[in-house]
């Protein structure tokens, strides 16, 4: 299982890296400028996975 603070940290570089490069920002002109139409949608499905495994992780019971 990974931990919550790889999968934020991850989701952080996404969000610093990877949102500026397609120009999604509040005042970003528009991804299509950035990158191929494919890629684009790939980027979307593994922030989207990130976030879903953050979830599954902290609904988890913690046992110690």
């Amino acid at each position: 299982m990974t931990s919550s603070l790889s999968i934020r940290r991850d989701m952080e570089t996404m969000d610093r890296v990877g949102w500026s490069m397609v120009g999604i920002e509040d005042d970003g002109p528009g991804w299509d400028q950035y990158m191929r139409d494919d890629e684009h949608p790939r980027f979307m499905r593994e922030y989207r996975a990130l976030q879903e495994r953050l979830h599954n992780d902290e609904d988890q019971p913690t046992w110690h």
